[in-house]
């Protein structure tokens, strides 16, 4: 394991704490249920897919084919390819990049520093953080297609409340 018990601690959970720091950020505090709604059901479809991907794959990880020790938790149960991690950090990223690009650079940045940590901690293969980034990111696309498909356009969506009367576009 990691000298360094933070890095371990961020390494293994960073992606699930993010997410709920997101998640009740967005519900509580900016009253935007909707995008919070949007992370989770994208998260979850993120995270299923790539459990089904791994299945189908079973790479194994980089520390167990070199003999070594991982120094992130969780890496035992699963296969490599692709890094859920990475998956889900992009998935929410994304979502929130194309409500809040502001909030979503930083959490741009964020997914990076978590695929880097992986493939540090040896539990992951550098391709396997890509087709993980570009899983999530994908995911993230569709579900806003979806979701600008089922509510009209974002102009639409974002419409602005005038004298107590929605304004027409």
């Amino acid at each position: 394991m990691n000298d360094s018990y933070v890095i371990y601690f961020f390494n293994t959970h960073g992606v699930f704490v993010l997410f709920l720091i997101v998640i009740l950020y967005l519900w509580f505090i900016e009253k935007s249920k909707e995008e919070a709604l949007h992370i989770l059901l994208a998260g979850g479809v993120t995270a299923l897919i790539s459990l089904a991907i791994k299945e189908i794959f079973g790479i194994p990880r980089p520390y167990v084919l070199e003999g070594t020790i991982a120094m992130a938790g969780y890496s035992v149960r699963t296969a490599s390819l692709p890094s859920i991690h990475a998956a889900l950090a992009f998935s929410l990223s994304t979502t929130v990049f194309l409500h809040q690009r502001r909030l979503g650079l930083i959490l741009l940045t964020a997914a990076i520093l978590i695929s880097i940590g992986r493939v540090t901690a040896n539990v992951h293969y550098p391709i396997d953080v890509v087709l993980g980034a570009l899983l999530g990111v994908l995911i993230a696309l569709i579900f806003e297609k979806i979701h600008i498909l089922t509510h009209g356009t974002r102009s639409v969506r974002l419409l602005k409340i005038k004298n107590g009367k929605p304004r027409k576009n």
